[in-house]
């Protein structure tokens, strides 16, 4: 296509050209000096941009150091030097004989085991049957037991009531409202 067919260009590009023509070129009548260009007379305060930054800087530095406070101060646990109890002279003994010394912090001596021993007895409640409340009547039944009956039998539901109806609210804007009342 040769350069000088814009049989294919949109209409508005050529007023769009003019305008941007107009608007560079100052209107001026032919022959006139060209415009005299201008410069801002008074320059930027200096100290106020160095004020404001050293305020932005001092305020973002104390909100870093309070921020670090805040989160030492939470995840932390505070440290006090003086223990709570005073630690005894002697070692205290289980049986007041001095004969075998305990620590003054109870110790567990295996809770691995102890952990253990705490779920089979939870796993031996949840598959046996007992007494909960023998005066009240009521039993523990296995879980696998309760499952079955409950599929068996379903869960109790709630009495099925019908919803409000809708009615218009009072001001002309076309609002419906449960039961009339607007809350």
């Amino acid at each position: 296509m040769p350069r000088g067919d814009r049989s294919h260009a949109p209409p508005w590009l050529g007023w769009a050209v003019l305008l941007l023509g107009a608007l560079r070129a100052p209107f001026a009548p032919a022959g006139s000096p060209p415009p005299q260009h201008r410069h801002e007379e008074s320059d930027v305060h200096v100290g106020g941009v160095l004020a404001s930054t050293a305020g932005l800087v001092v305020a973002l530095g104390l909100a870093i150091v309070g921020a670090s406070w805040l989160y030492a101060s939470l995840t932390h646990p505070a440290v006090s030097l003086s223990p709570r109890e005073p630690v005894p002279a002697t070692p205290r003994t289980s049986s007041g004989t001095g004969a075998e010394a305990t620590s003054p912090v109870a110790l567990r001596p295996d809770p691995a085991a102890e952990t253990a021993a705490v779920r089979q007895r939870e796993r031996e409640m949840l598959n046996s049957y007992g007494w909960v409340d023998r005066q009240a009547g009521v039993v523990r039944i296995p879980i696998e037991r309760a499952m079955d009956l409950t599929a068996q039998r379903g869960l109790p539901a709630r009495p099925a009531t019908p919803p409000p109806p809708l009615v218009a609210s009072g001001a002309a804007s076309g609002r419906f409202v449960a039961g009339g009342i607007w809350p």
